[in-house]
């Protein structure tokens, strides 16, 4: 990375929540984040990825809400638990059980896919932090935001860190390497 001057840090320095779609069963991992100060929009954007017949869903996927505070990650919420999937089978699991597969590392059969989620989201927010000033704002989706390294080494215990250090975001839909 190139060095920044202390200005230009205050630039992409911004404090921002990043939704985090991490894709992790073989033969490709990949992931994909969302952007955001508003946890409002955050709620739809999560509603719209897990309606139902959404075919970006599945067996394996881990999503969290990052809190980023001036451009450090800082908190963690595995959203997994709090994400309920109505199965084939008539069951309803979370997606955090959905993702534990049989106990062997094996998927769960089909008919315990989730075909429709709920999200309960008031629970899952419960207790997320304020963001502190300043924030990232929409009209810097075409100006890069920094991600350095979080404060605390692990911010959420058990919960993999797809995101690079140092690496730029954009508002919105962002690319996570």
């Amino acid at each position: 990375m190139t060095h920044l001057s202390e200005e230009d840090l205050d630039g992409v320095l911004r404090s921002y929540y990043l939704l985090e779609f991490l894709y992790i069963p073989a033969p490709h991992s990949f992931d994909q984040g969302y952007l955001s100060t508003d946890p409002d929009e955050l709620r739809r954007v999560l509603a719209e990825r897990y309606s139902e017949g959404s075919p970006l869903t599945g067996i394996g996927e881990l999503v969290c809400l990052w809190v980023v505070q001036r451009g450090t990650l800082t908190h963690g919420i595995d959203l997994g638990p709090h994400l309920h999937a109505r199965c084939v089978d008539g069951e309803t699991r979370t997606l955090a059980d959905l993702c534990v597969g049989d106990g062997d590392g094996e998927p769960l059969p089909a008919l315990h896919h989730g075909r429709s989620y709920t999200i309960d989201w008031a629970t899952a927010v419960a207790h997320l932090p304020p963001l502190t000033e300043p924030l990232a704002t929409p009209d810097e989706h075409e100006e890069p935001l920094l991600l350095v390294d979080p404060a605390d080494p692990d911010p959420l215990p058990g919960m993999p860190i797809a995101v690079g250090d140092k690496e730029f975001l954009t508002y919105g839909w962002t690319d996570l390497n």
